[in-house]
């Protein structure tokens, strides 16, 4: 199978058969306000899959990648001549800690899920940006990483958003947001679940000029639009931000690597988590993988990045 374009636009994303490595079942619910799906991976699909989602998750980093190449990049010394980035970043992403890329992956796979599936009673959320460019502490560590030799062996996770995903009207406006928080495990962490709630009830949305200042590195025309639909949002989110016309919507996204054994589901299926004390709409989305690690390494190795 050829690999596809590196993009994450709608058609990217339906025409590859996600549902199908991903097997989703969807709760019924009577509360109109939660919503509970779980998707379990056929580990045989993966072959016929890993190309899009391997193209996915590049893109979800190449704001980062271009960040690195444009600051690294010199015409007086050879080894700023390639495209190429050189040391300490010539290994990033795929070269970070262990627990870094399991951080990574389930963020970037709540994005790829949020434009796959339909989330929070809608199909047509948009992820404009990836938020790894802000991750200062990581190119840090792989700095001092190289000049002493020593390894990383942890790197704390990015403050801030997981990942924002929007859905825009005829005219290019934000019409809502859905704010993502993912935890991934290899095994079953219950604190997980409970943090991850929590944080989607009480967090602000903190990266929306984040998401701006990546977008406007890029020469698309598409970005353009996007940066100046998210200055718009920001604006008039700040200006009142419990009055915003701009609809919120919450997904919790759990990636995990042990099935139950008393019941189908990790989280409650009918009725929201105890640490979710907002009244927004709240999608639980829980992913089990056959094997996590595995499935992080699958993506991040140097082939992948080449």
């Amino acid at each position: 199978m050829p690999k596809p374009p590196a993009t994450t636009n709608s058609s990217f994303l339906n025409s590859a058969p996600i549902n199908a490595w991903l097997m989703p079942t969807h709760s019924s619910n009577p509360n109109p306000k939660y919503r509970h799906t779980r998707l379990c991976e056929d580990s045989q699909v993966w072959p016929s899959v890993s190309a899009y989602v391997e193209a996915y998750f590049r893109q979800a980093h190449s704001d980062a990648v271009e960040r690195l190449r444009r600051l690294t990049h010199t015409s007086l010394h050879p080894a700023g001549t390639g495209s190429a980035l050189p040391p300490p970043y010539h290994e990033y992403p795929f070269g970070l800690p262990a627990v870094t890329l399991q951080g990574y992956f389930g963020e970037t796979l709540a994005a790829l899920l949020a434009e796959s599936f339909s989330t929070a009673g809608h199909d047509d959320w948009e992820v404009p940006a990836h938020l790894f460019h802000n991750h200062v502490v990581a190119f840090q560590q792989l700095e001092q990483q190289w000049q002493s030799g020593i390894p990383v062996t942890a790197i704390f996770g990015r403050t801030g958003d997981d990942c924002l995903a929007f859905r825009r009207d005829n005219t290019g406006r934000i019409t809502s947001v859905l704010f993502c928080e993912s935890k991934c495990t290899r095994t079953h962490q219950s604190q997980f679940v409970a943090d991850a709630h929590a944080k989607a009830a009480t967090s602000a949305i903190v990266d929306i000029m984040q998401l701006v200042e990546a977008l406007e590195y890029r020469s698309a025309p598409e970005a353009v639009e996007w940066a100046s639909a998210l200055r718009v949002f920001y604006i008039e989110l700040n200006k009142s931000p419990s009055a915003s016309s701009v609809h919120r919507c919450d997904a919790v996204y759990y990636v995990h690597g042990r099935s139950p054994a008393r019941s189908e589901t990790w989280v409650s299926s009918t009725d929201p988590h105890g640490a979710y004390t907002a009244s927004r709409s709240l999608h639980a989305v829980e992913v089990q993988l056959t094997d996590v690690l595995v499935r992080v390494r699958s993506i991040y190795h140097a082939g992948v990045w080449a």
